[in-house]
């Protein structure tokens, strides 16, 4: 007859025993994992590993995760509401973070990539506020919530914000059965590791995959390792208002639908996860080292082509020789530059000097003939129309100076005509407008070639190799330049004299 008592004895004990065992044991377990690296201010090297490698933990764990990489405001928030949806329909719940955060006026931010924080007021629109994980959390009125933010580390906005304090604020609000982890004390900062992971989430991996290990002695292991590996400086807090157990990995009645590896097995896999990203970067550094090499010797290509290009043709001081060559490649020969100028403006662009006159205005640019140039040259001017009124004039000036000179001009729409001025007064037309008997058709975008043939006292005027008219010149030449009338642009591409 003892028989009986001592089953219903047993039956007893054992209902005893139902509250102490691991929350949700049949339930799902969901998990929302976000790491961010890849900001502009404060980029950090560790974070997307750490949520990769916690996801996959996870998984094998029995957890249903969701995981977000490098995500905006906007992700966050969003993966947030669908974290909370989820929950509903679960016993456990666990939200992951590592990244940036930082703390103001005692409230947790955490932060998104692609945030425009440049002053205090901007952290509350364009920060993740660590609150309404807790509040999802509260709302879905789940068994259990694990909160674990790795996002300790050093605030890159810190120095321009009055508010700030460094580390992470004690959550004081969370909602009963909740554990909540720092990855280093309150108001202190977590390094970022020098590996795949952070120290912190490194240990922690190691830790939880532990068979049947509370989640209070999962956390305590994980504070001893940080301990001993930063000498002390990083040691990780935890808060509870659990009131049963929990493990991550239940040897009995587990919900695992994989079967997670053992320590070794999981060590083997980091070191051959690390060993793969050494050997790519170790590729990409040679890469990036053989684009270096081959760049200088582009650059030394280069110059050489330039000096070459720039060098005047070394020909004898004879018949024939060049006296003066230009092709406005460069600023050499002192032509000047105005940018933004009232009447117009004057440019090189495109190894062209390039002129553009905003109204009615002659605009002109004159230098000394070369101390060589005496008695019989050639001054010969290649140029290019570009756009603005078509019958006004462009081209070749040759003087004494910018206020006693000829102006040979050439026109959009295939006209020659020649000006004469004394003390900077028109004084006649030396040859009034006539057609161009050169085939020039209407001009535009169409190189003219002018050459003055210095002839004694006599100038000859041609363009494109035709003979436009002759002229008696009555001025000592020493200048020559160029001109456009406005309003239009023309592009000069090469100057030449030639001694005769």
């Amino acid at each position: 007859m003892e028989t009986p008592h001592r089953i219903l004895l047993l039956f007893f004990a054992l209902l005893l025993l139902v509250p102490q065992a691991s929350y949700a044991a049949a339930k799902q377990r969901v998990a929302l994992v976000i790491g961010n690296s890849a900001y502009k201010t404060g980029p950090l090297a560790n974070p997307v590993h750490d949520a990769s490698d916690i996801a996959a933990t996870l998984q094998k764990l029995g957890f249903t995760v969701i995981l977000r990489k490098n995500a905006s405001l906007q992700e966050m928030d969003e993966s947030v509401r669908e974290f909370g949806d989820r929950l509903r329909r679960s016993g456990v719940g666990l939200f992951y973070y590592a990244g940036h955060g930082i703390q103001i006026g005692g409230r947790n931010y955490l932060i998104p990539v692609g945030a425009r924080m440049t002053r205090e007021t901007d952290v509350k629109y364009q920060a993740l506020d660590a609150e309404m994980v807790l509040d999802e959390m509260a709302n879905a009125g789940n068994d259990l919530n694990i909160v674990i933010l790795d996002a300790c580390r050093d605030n890159p906005f810190g120095r321009s914000f009055r508010s700030v304090s460094r580390g992470l604020a004690i959550i004081s609000a969370a909602p009963k059965g909740t554990f909540v982890s720092y990855s280093t004390s309150p108001g202190k900062v977590a390094v970022d590791g020098s590996g795949r992971n952070s120290p912190f989430t490194g240990s922690l991996i190691k830790h939880m995959t532990a068979p049947d290990l509370p989640i209070e002695e999962v956390f305590k292991r994980v504070r001893q390792d940080l301990g001993r590996q930063t000498k002390g400086q990083q040691i990780p807090w935890e808060l509870s208002s659990l009131e049963g157990s929990f493990s991550f990995k239940q040897h009995r009645g587990a919900v695992s639908t994989a079967k997670a590896p053992d320590d070794l097995d999981e060590e083997r896999r980091i070191l051959a996860e690390e060993r793969e990203r050494l050997q790519r970067e170790k590729e990409l550094l040679e890469q990036k080292k053989a684009l270096e090499e081959e760049r200088k010797k582009l650059e030394e290509q280069r110059k050489k082509l330039e000096q070459s290009r720039l060098a005047i043709p070394k020909e004898s001081k004879g018949y024939g020789s060049i006296l003066f060559f230009d092709d406005f490649s460069s600023q050499k020969n002192g032509w000047p530059v105005y940018v933004d100028g009232q009447f117009y403006n004057s440019v090189y662009r495109d190894n062209r000097y390039v002129m553009e006159t905003k109204n009615e205005r002659k605009s002109i640019e004159m230098i000394p003939l070369p101390p060589e140039v005496t008695g019989d040259y050639d001054v010969e001017l290649a140029s290019i129309w570009l756009k603005g009124v078509n019958n006004n004039a462009y081209g070749l000036m040759l003087g004494q100076d910018r206020f006693n000179t000829y102006t040979f001009g050439v026109s959009g729409n295939g006209q020659s005509v020649v000006w004469v001025n004394i003390n900077d007064v028109p004084v006649d037309d030396a040859m009034p407008w006539r057609p161009n008997t050169a085939n020039s058709g209407d001009g535009r975008y169409t190189q003219n070639v002018q050459r003055i043939e210095v002839r004694g006292e006599n100038l000859n005027y041609f363009v494109n190799n035709t003979l436009i008219t002759r002229i008696r010149n009555q001025f000592a030449l020493k200048s020559f330049g160029v001109c456009v009338t406005g309003p239009q642009t023309v592009a000069f591409i090469r100057m030449k004299i030639t001694r005769r």
